[in-house]
């Protein structure tokens, strides 16, 4: 039922503890936000004239201003989630002392009032967007951030359907009250998720420095960076709108309404249309309209609204117009705008969403809120709507103008900026079939991208890629989608494979038996390469030299990178082929990915009933053996001649099994791995025993298989090593003495790799080298921090 529900709603597995806790943190924020603003309003529509609303915006924005640049420095010293839960304890002892000041009825409490709930409002709104949006990655961001603004929908709709009541029976100070509870629910919840959902990096503190070079560089940054120079546009924009909104609906609810009773009903039962219809938005059209258009596009949905209404609220101001321009505004400004703006910022860091979300909605867009209020100031006090009407129109077209192409560019940019410029790989080292294949025809060569032989498929996407660049050549759509079909249909039977081979216990991902992990560990890395051939037939449709990191940063094991990556490849190739290639390669759980398959008719239901058959019909002798080794007692009675056959190879596998396990090797073929397999010998040491000392030829390097040994330099220990870890790592590149002592601190099982055969692949691999730099410069620094203690 559970898993029924996520499904229903647009989430995957996994993501659903996650939106449930930032959909309650939301709620209780909203909430705060409700019963605050009701209250506001009722207090100081009642208390002044229409002629004091531009003042009380004018010095809103002031206020605002001052606190957000406070704001702006204080998220680099104290980093994203102590800022956070710091403004939310802030906020409830303003509302507490604001229900005070009310009661001893002191002079100028209404105006002061409204004016702290603007600036607390405004601040904790930024910085929980900002915190919620550290919780996800960029693409699970799409689907869990609208479910989030439902929680918020939630907030409006209860609390505008209670402000009235309550004020009616409690008074206004009760309001107040229960926005103050509802903060410190959301500090405790703000908690929960900081726990669960955060990865530390949003706390991370910078250098103490002044106010005023703190916030410089900061607004530098939003200065040179693009997608922050225009989003801060956007801000102000929409700031702009929203206040020329909310004056034509404190005017006409001034008219229509004389008493603070009657303007607290009225804001309340607009704040639960507004609720109801954010509930539902999000639910209905939310993540599937992010998910499918994207954030910038669906950005464009709130100034439409808003321009039609406005430019009906020009030809015939009414209350019933401008607050169904206000409902839909801040309705798709929740469903869309707001989780489209908070996904747009995952391509920054934490500190730097933070403090430009301060100073952008906290400094740039209230100084120009500031502006429009003396604007209103010039206004006659009874006059017409039509001016601030014609206004609000021309702001939304000019909203239309920014956010169209202008601002998906901006997001593409970022994220080439944060992953790096390291382009795609099309260019390896060429061996004597590689050079064969370069001297073919073109024609020739994009026949040979649905050859039979993997890595024949592969060499002629890179040439074809190299020639592209030279001379302009591209295959054309028909030949790269019939490629493209065939690695699919590769990647989703592999995959059915793997969840044959697994079982469901209610987690989040599949488990695969123990017994079969050797295997399965063989199957992802055939899946891997299938990925890298269809990340090399996408860049031949997309510019040369687009894709730039996202083969290196696709398969990192940090979900936001892989996520950032996956969405720079969406919205660098054409729709079409984005369709087709993303959701392969976006990180789903497994049982998701064949039921995807499924609905293709692309995965094999032989496959899930019987990968053992399967994988030996497959035509990979790889994978053949090592199911044959994974399934002895099948093998035995089902295939015995092949089994007898490969019984040479078959002795091979535990060495690939354990070579499959170490991080300097994982990058290999099965081919490869074989291959390393074949020159690997074993050796055994006892308690005690030196492997090598310190002086000898270094001309061998070992792999720990189990056991530890200890590396040391005569009574001083450098480090321990264990399984899978790698002692000699040099071997391969020079001919010194050994620099160490290194000793069995238990028995030990080594696997031995001799000097020669191993320069020979690291010629054909230099993947395999840059490996072996990562392990020698983490090595180091161990032992820097060893030596320091």
């Amino acid at each position: 039922m559970r898993t029924r529900i996520i499904a229903a709603v647009g989430l995957r597995e996994g993501e659903g503890a996650c939106a449930g806790r930032l959909i309650g943190l939301v709620f209780a924020l909203t909430s705060a936000v409700v019963l605050a603003k009701t209250a506001q309003r009722g207090v100081f529509l009642s208390a002044y004239s229409r002629a004091r609303i531009p003042d009380a915006f004018l010095i809103s924005a002031g206020c605002l201003m001052v606190a957000a640049l406070v704001t702006s420095v204080l998220a680099a010293r104290l980093g994203t989630r102590s800022l956070f839960t710091g403004l939310l304890v802030l906020g409830a002892a303003l509302l507490l002392a604001g229900q005070a000041a009310l009661r001893a009825g002191l002079p100028g409490a209404p105006f002061a009032l409204y004016v702290a709930i603007e600036v607390v409002v405004g601040l904790i709104l930024v910085q929980g967007w900002a915190f919620a949006a550290e919780a996800v990655d960029a693409r699970s961001a799409k689907r869990v951030l609208p479910l989030a603004g439902a929680g918020g929908g939630l907030a409006w709709a209860l609390g505008g359907l209670g402000a009235g009541p309550i004020a009616a029976r409690a008074g206004i100070g009760a309001l107040l009250a229960l926005g103050a509870l509802a903060l410190l629910v959301a500090l405790g919840l703000a908690w929960l998720v900081a726990s669960r959902d955060l990865d530390g990096r949003g706390d991370r503190r910078a250098a103490q420095a002044s106010l005023w070079s703190q916030a410089g560089g900061a607004f530098s940054g939003i200065a040179r960076d693009r997608l922050l120079r225009t989003l801060a546009i956007v801000a102000v924009l929409e700031l702009l709108v929203e206040m020329l909104l909310d004056f034509q609906l404190f005017s006409a609810a001034q008219r229509r309404y004389p008493t603070c009773a009657g303007i607290t009903g009225f804001m309340g039962s607009l704040y639960a249309v507004v609720g109801v219809g954010t509930v539902v938005a999000p639910l209905l059209i939310g993540g599937r309209v992010l998910s499918r258009f994207g954030s910038a596009a669906s950005m464009v949905v709130a100034p439409l609204w808003v321009l039609a209404a406005a430019g009906a609220l020009a030809l015939h101001p009414a209350l019933w117009l401008v607050a169904g321009a206000c409902v839909g505004d801040r309705v798709l400004k929740q469903s869309l705008s707001s989780p489209g703006r908070s996904q747009l910022m995952t391509a920054t860091t934490p500190v730097q969403r933070a403090q430009t979300g301060a100073l952008i909605k906290g400094v740039l867009a209230p100084a120009f809120y500031g502006l429009g209020a003396l604007g209103l100031k010039l206004l006659p006090a009874e006059g017409s709507l039509l001016v601030p009407a014609l206004a609000t129109v021309v702001l939304c077209a000019a909203l239309l103008v920014l956010v169209g192409p202008g601002l998906r560019r901006a997001y593409v940019a970022a994220l080439e900026r944060a992953l790096g410029k390291r382009t795609l790989a099309i260019d390896p080292v060429m061996s004597v079939a590689r050079v064969e294949v370069a001297r073919m025809g073109d024609l020739a060569v994009t026949q040979l991208l649905w050859s039979p032989e993997p890595a024949t498929r592969l060499r002629a996407a890179r040439v074809l890629a190299m020639r592209r660049v030279r001379s302009g050549y591209q295959p054309g759509d028909a030949d790269l989608r019939r490629a493209l079909t065939l690695e699919l249909d590769l990647g989703s039977r592999l995959y059915a494979i793997l969840m044959g081979m697994a079982r469901t216990d209610g987690v989040v991902d599949d488990v695969i038996e123990p017994h079969l992990a050797p295997l399965a560990a063989e199957v992802e890395s055939r899946i891997r390469e299938v990925e890298r051939r269809v990340l090399a037939l996408v860049a031949l449709a997309a510019e040369p030299g687009a894709l730039r990191s996202v083969e290196a940063r696709l398969w990192r094991r940090d979900r936001r990178t892989s996520a950032q990556a996956l969405e720079l490849l969406e919205h660098k190739v054409p729709p079409a082929l984005a369709a087709q290639v993303v959701p392969f390669l976006d990180t789903a759980p497994l049982r998701l990915r064949v039921e995807a398959a499924q609905r293709a008719g692309a995965a094999n239901a032989d496959a899930l009933v019987d990968p053992f058959t399967t994988l030996l019909a497959l035509g990979d002798p790889h994978l053949a053996r090592c199911a044959l080794a994974a399934w002895p007692a099948r093998a035995a009675a089902e295939v015995p001649a092949r089994l007898k056959r490969e019984a040479t190879m078959l002795a091979l596998v535990d060495k690939i099994a354990v070579l499959r396990r170490t991080p300097l090797f994982q990058c290999l073929s099965g081919e490869d791995l074989t291959q390393l397999a074949r020159i690997a010998s074993t050796r055994t040491l006892e308690p005690g025993d030196y492997l090598v000392r310190r002086g000898d030829p270094g001309a061998v390097m070992y792999l720990i298989v189990r056991g530890e040994v200890v590396v040391s330099d005569g009574a001083r220990t450098l480090a321990r090593l264990g399984a899978h870890e790698l002692v000699g790592e040099l071997a391969p590149f020079d001919d010194e003495p050994r620099s160490a002592d290194v000793h069995a601190e238990g028995r030990v099982e080594l696997l031995e790799l001799a000097g020669p055969e191993l320069e020979e692949l690291l010629q054909a691999r230099p993947e395999i080298a840059r490996e072996i730099i990562h392990v020698l410069a983490r090595r180091l620094r161990a032992t820097s921090h060893a030596g320091a203690r």
